[in-house]
């Protein structure tokens, strides 16, 4: 069974900590053949399933959704019409995207062949200018928001930073606006983002980690002697215990490999989440590089977005006035 979460759940479904993220096939792993690409992706999401993932990490700008609907509908046949006999509500899909019209959704579900998505995501924050001002901000997760309902169950945001949440929770408390369920970041032994990490467990956020194995700097994580050690000591696999130490602190993993035995040996990160003790989880933080923001190129436009910001969220005349009358009151009795 999944190890999941019930972190701040709007609606029924159990979130599945483990996941399988698809962008596959391109920048450092590139196939340059499109159908190349579309058949690879679709049987790595198969195969995936197939062992037991029901988190599946989707965004429009990896061009493969497509083949990911495919995937699915191959895989909710019945196992008497060769399928994997795996029902809907049993899968968790994550979508990430810049477009958010109702059209647009509607697209991504026709596409993907599924009557509803899991999550929608705002995919990067600096889109369109979504963090100008309070006022698009505002307009923006208006707008977002409104799509919860029948096609869409919860929504969140990728790549954000404290610099972007806080204004983001401020807007939302300021008009009474649901707050996103997860916000999905790079997070690693080398670059953890504890403060990011901090932030939305403290409001309820669920994160959900990409890049968790360090992307292409994975060798200066999995090579490392503390992990190695650490490793060895609960006779799993360095790649199983980094994945497990994510999930220990209650944050989301979504690695990706196209071989089945990667595949399987990530899913077995599950079996080690309960024996990464709070030494363990000491010893392996010492991992982190001081100093270093970021492994990928998104991660630290992201990061240098939010610290660019300077607006802030006016306070609402209404928050003025209780204020007022707070201190009058606190002044009255100071007497």
């Amino acid at each position: 069974m999944l190890r999941a979460s019930r972190v701040g759940m709007p609606y029924h479904k159990v979130f599945p900590l483990m996941g399988i993220g698809t962008f596959i096939g391109v920048e450092a792993d590139r196939i340059e053949n499109v159908e190349q690409r579309m058949t690879t992706v679709k049987n790595t999401v198969l195969k995936a399933l197939e062992l037991g993932y029901r988190h599946i990490d989707l965004a429009l700008s990896y061009g493969n959704l497509p083949a990911i609907g495919v995937a699915l509908q191959q895989a909710m046949k019945p196992k008497s019409e060769g399928g994997l006999g795996i029902s809907r509500d049993e899968l968790w899909l994550t979508m990430k995207s810049d477009q958010y019209k109702p059209e647009n959704i509607q697209a991504y579900l026709d596409t993907l062949g599924v009557e509803y998505i899991d999550t929608f995501m705002l995919h990067h924050p600096y889109t369109d200018h979504i963090f100008g001002s309070e006022e698009q901000l505002t307009n923006t997760w208006e707008a977002v928001t409104s799509l919860l309902g029948d096609k869409v169950k919860t929504v969140g945001v990728s790549n954000c930073y404290p610099g972007h949440l806080s204004r983001l929770v401020a807007v939302c408390d300021k008009h009474q606006l649901p707050k996103p369920f997860s916000n999905e970041v790079e997070s690693n032994l080398l670059c953890p983002n504890d403060a990011t990490i901090k932030f939305c467990r403290d409001r309820g956020i669920q994160v959900i980690a990409y890049s968790p194995l360090g992307y292409n700097m994975s060798s200066m994580i999995l090579e490392s002697e503390t992990l190695v050690t650490v490793a060895d000591s609960m006779d799993a696999t360095p790649t199983q215990i980094a994945l497990a130490w994510h999930m220990a602190r209650g944050v989301a993993v979504i690695p990706k490999s196209t071989h089945a035995a990667r595949l399987q040996e990530n899913l077995a990160a599950l079996t080690y989440v309960g024996d990464i003790d709070r030494n363990k989880q000491r010893q392996l933080s010492t991992i982190a590089i001081d100093g270093m923001d970021a492994v990928t190129e998104t991660a630290a436009a992201a990061k240098a977005h939010a610290e660019s910001l300077v607006w802030v969220v006016v306070e609402s005349e209404l928050d003025s006035e209780v204020d007022d009358e707070k201190a009058k009151t606190s002044c009255f009795k100071c007497g």
